[in-house]
């Protein structure tokens, strides 16, 4: 029984445009959207109680739509569980973006807001930075794992890509698949929210940025690092994201995804393809080769037998 009131759920992923989708609905007149996103009561706030989570929904008004926009429910275990258990007749919307690119493109925006500090490369190394930033594009073993408790009917998978090339035509889609007036045209059609936005640092920062990192005292630069890295990653922003990932971290991750975009091709009835650079949906380690320099720094990371490992392991 659903005593939530809770009719529809944004469900994924972080960096495929949910904050715009999530503002597109909260300006519909038939829809109501907590002012709190990512809600995320369902997998890191259960414990806080229904009682808390309704008072998220506590300024509903007679909208016949509620929405809950959480973009990270979809890589959790418990989320598709917790949700049928409390709302099985729930509608789900995933917006699901090339993999590579949102890792990176969540990476970016990390650094630049100052809550993680890593390197790109540091998602091989680095348990918490694969979690944190590989683990969401996983697209085809989470929507496995949602289908054991819904229906495909109540599922509604969008790309990303749809949303690049005609977001009227994507939101509107959203709009009638939670059960509201299509038609309806949200003010912010044709903006872009979360996009990377132009910065460029003065002449003398690269001489500021050597002084700090070779010249200030050890002890100073760890009082002040926090605040250098914030701007750090505030001018070279621009930059570094235009630049993109390298392109031998590029091959891995599409390593990394291939399994996965496979199938998650078989599942959608779609063809995938244009997301890879370096191999098609599918292909292994033998269709690629890496830089020599790469291979010294990453002996261990790109063998074909630890890459279709991992992806079966977390499939299990």
């Amino acid at each position: 029984m659903n005593n939530l009131k809770v009719t529809f759920f944004l469900a994924g992923v972080p960096k495929g445009a949910s904050s715009w989708t999530a503002m597109a609905l909260s300006e519909h007149p038939e829809i109501f959207m907590p002012d709190i996103k990512p809600v995320s009561f369902f997998n890191i706030k259960f414990e806080q109680g229904f009682d808390w989570y309704r008072t998220v929904f506590a300024d509903h008004n007679d909208e016949p739509a509620i929405g809950d926009a959480s973009p990270d429910y979809m890589k959790s275990r418990q989320a598709p569980r917790r949700i049928a258990a409390r709302v099985p007749d729930a509608k789900l919307v995933f917006i699901i973006r090339n993999p590579m690119e949102r890792a990176f493109s969540q990476w970016w925006h990390g650094n630049r807001s100052g809550w993680t500090n890593i390197d790109f490369e540091d998602v091989f190394r680095s348990h918490h930075a694969w979690d944190l930033l590989v683990e969401p594009g996983f697209y085809a073993m989470h929507l496995e794992r949602w289908a054991e408790y819904f229906d495909e009917e109540q599922m509604l998978v969008k790309l990303f890509d749809d949303f690049q090339d005609n977001n009227e035509g994507f939101i509107q889609q959203i709009y009638e698949f939670v059960g509201v007036d299509s038609d309806f045209r949200p003010s912010i059609v044709g903006e872009k929210k979360n996009v990377g936005a132009e910065m460029r640092g003065p002449p003398t920062y690269e001489t500021v940025k050597a002084w700090f990192r070779h010249t200030m005292p050890p002890a100073v630069t760890e009082i002040t690092k926090p605040v250098y890295n914030h701007f750090k990653w505030v001018i070279e922003s621009e930059s570094a994201y235009k630049r993109g990932m390298d392109g031998e971290v590029r091959k891995h991750l599409e390593l990394v995804y291939s399994d996965d975009v496979a199938d998650l091709e078989e599942r959608l009835d779609l063809n995938l393809a244009h997301w890879f650079r370096y191999l098609k949906p599918g292909q292994h380690y033998d269709s690629v080769l890496f830089e020599p320099a790469y291979r010294q720094r990453a002996p261990n990371w790109n063998t074909k037998e630890n890459i279709r490992k991992n992806y079966r392991i977390r499939r299990s």
